[in-house]
């Protein structure tokens, strides 16, 4: 996740997300999936200044299922538009909902892992850092 909030209005964002995200918005479908409540996302979203990056923010709350059951993933690829679950990724900083929950949707799995040691296995793509995730992407 490119954002770590305490509060909805008191945002922190970790190193790389701006340039990230610069680098990334005009070239693909950018869409956030939170298992956040409602009212809380969508305030982080507006106050951080992200929410002209991403087309849609899908709240579980709003959808109605939580990662990392297969089927808020599905609900997101159908609603923005891809075509196929293979060709969408998801990038997470929680591997039980976030790398397990796109796994099992057929997606391409990123785990951000900026303070952890651990390095998965294929399909999975470990990264350390933000920007790390250019080197995947092209």
């Amino acid at each position: 996740m490119p954002l770590v909030m305490r509060t909805p209005h008191k945002q922190y964002l970790i190193p790389g997300t701006i340039e990230l995200l610069d680098a990334l918005h005009t070239k693909f479908s950018l869409n956030i999936i939170t298992n956040g409540f409602k009212e809380a996302q969508h305030v982080k979203m507006n106050s951080s200044g992200l929410i002209k990056y991403f087309d849609t923010v899908f709240v579980s709350e709003e959808v109605g299922v939580h990662k990392p059951d297969p089927k808020i993933f599905h609900h997101s690829m159908q609603h923005s538009g891809a075509k196929k679950m293979e060709d969408c990724m998801m990038i997470g900083d929680t591997y039980q909902t976030d790398v397990f929950g796109a796994l099992n949707a057929g997606m391409t799995a990123v785990h951000f892992a900026p303070n952890g040691n651990e390095k998965h296995k294929e399909p999975v793509i470990t990264i350390r850092s933000l920007m790390e995730l250019l080197e995947y992407v092209g």
